[in-house]
């Protein structure tokens, strides 16, 4: 996966996340719908200028828009979650454990 397809994911996870369709994306962005999906698509280069138009549309930050954990898909998370709890080594996930439980 290239960094436009990454870039794509992360705008589509973010705008579904928000309950946005694409086409009021577009409108908020002030880009044509036809943009917002070839740039989700990772069919497209977007600008840093588009990039800014589409975090400020989705009400996040510009940064947000590249760090990969903050709107990621559900599935994509509890796959980093469990990713994470078998790299532990057993007293670490003891340890893990009761902080969980305690949040919960």
């Amino acid at each position: 996966m290239n960094e436009n397809e990454r870039l794509g994911i992360k705008i589509k996870n973010i705008r579904k996340n928000k309950g946005l369709t694409q086409e009021l994306l577009a409108e908020k962005s002030d880009l044509s719908t036809r943009q917002i999906v070839k740039i989700e698509n990772g069919q497209a280069t977007p600008t840093i200028q588009t990039l800014q138009s589409i975090a400020k549309a989705l009400d996040v930050s510009f940064n947000n828009l590249f760090d990969n954990d903050s709107y990621d898909s559900i599935s994509i998370v509890r796959s980093k979650a469990r990713a994470l709890l078998d790299s532990l080594n057993d007293d670490n996930l003891r340890l893990f454990y009761r902080i969980l439980k305690s949040i919960t």
